[in-house]
C-alpha cells in the first residue's frame, strides 16, 4: 500500500473511536498542537515541549498506523526512572 493510498492518521483514529489512557476520545481541541506532530512522517523528529502534553499518546498512536496502514515494524520505548 502506497502512502498516497493510506487515509490520514486523524481520519483513522476518528473513525475506531481511539480513546486516551483516561478512556477519553483523542481529541485536538484543547491540544491543537498535537495535530501536526501527529501527521508528521518524518524520518527525524524533535519537538522542545513541556511535561505532561499528550506526546506519548501521539507516539503510540503513530506506531499503531504504522504497523496497520503502512506495514512497518515498530518498537515503542518509554525511558525508564533509570535512564
Amino acid at each position: 500500500m502506497s502512502i498516497l493510498s493510506t487515509k490520514s492518521i486523524h481520519a483513522w483514529v476518528d473513525e475506531n473511536r481511539i480513546v486516551n489512557e483516561m478512556g477519553r476520545p483523542i481529541e485536538f481541541g484543547n491540544h491543537f498542537f498535537l495535530f501536526e506532530p501527529l501527521a508528521d512522517w518524518s524520518k527525524n523528529i524533535c519537538i522542545k515541549k513541556a511535561t505532561q502534553i499528550g506526546m506519548s499518546t501521539v507516539g503510540v498512536l503513530k506506531t499503531g498506523f504504522a504497523a496497520k496502514h503502512k506495514h512497518w515494524n515498530v518498537i515503542y520505548t518509554l525511558p525508564t526512572d533509570n535512564d
